[in-house]
């Protein structure tokens, strides 16, 4: 699916910065269309690991593709799976913050999920994106989705993330985020 940009963002702040200055990446990812939106990016992060997610541990509930699974769900699924391993889910980050966190990570060579509204001329669709690259100063962010893998520039993430497509916002996320169940700027790391 491609995106179509919302709110325009300033993030010429990032490419200034010098703490930018080397590119990230963790290991490319590719998802598995066959699973549930949202666990397709929880496997693919931990079979990477070495440690895939049980089918016991998938809610009966995620069967159903047009589900959306709660960040926090897809959370506990991914704890099973990872025992020793420490997740991080942030909620309602900055821009500045969300930035900075996934560099960290990816600099660790963590891969991120990111909860994403991904858009094209007829329709959207919230899913979950494994962030595997930043790229401040070429203004790239590289994310593996359903659909493969899709190169955002740092505005195009930044209202993915934020969701700013509202023209073709499903009415079911307005609700989830207008009575505070999904939150803009939500993301999965590896700590």
């Amino acid at each position: 699916m491609r995106r179509l940009l919302g709110k325009g963002h300033r993030v010429g702040h990032l490419q200034k910065s010098t703490y930018y200055s080397a590119a990230a990446n963790s290991a490319q990812l590719r998802l598995d269309p066959n699973l549930p939106i949202g666990y397709d990016a929880a496997q693919a992060v931990c079979i990477s690991l070495g440690q895939p997610i049980s089918s016991s541990a998938i809610p009966a509930k995620a069967d159903d593709k047009d589900t959306l699974i709660f960040p926090a769900d897809l959370t506990g699924s991914m704890k099973t799976a990872l025992g020793s391993q420490k997740l991080q889910l942030e909620t309602g980050l900055t821009n500045t913050d969300l930035f900075k966190e996934i560099y960290k990570s990816l600099k660790k060579k963590k891969p991120v999920i990111a909860l994403m509204l991904v858009v094209d001329a007829e329709s959207a669709k919230l899913q979950y994106g494994v962030v595997t690259g930043l790229d401040v100063s070429n203004n790239r962010v590289t994310v593996a989705l359903s659909e493969g893998v899709d190169t955002y520039t740092l505005a195009e993430f930044v209202a993915a993330t934020r969701f700013e497509n509202t023209k073709n916002i499903p009415l079911r996320l307005r609700f989830s985020l207008l009575f505070g169940t999904l939150s803009r700027n939500t993301a999965i790391f590896l700590k």
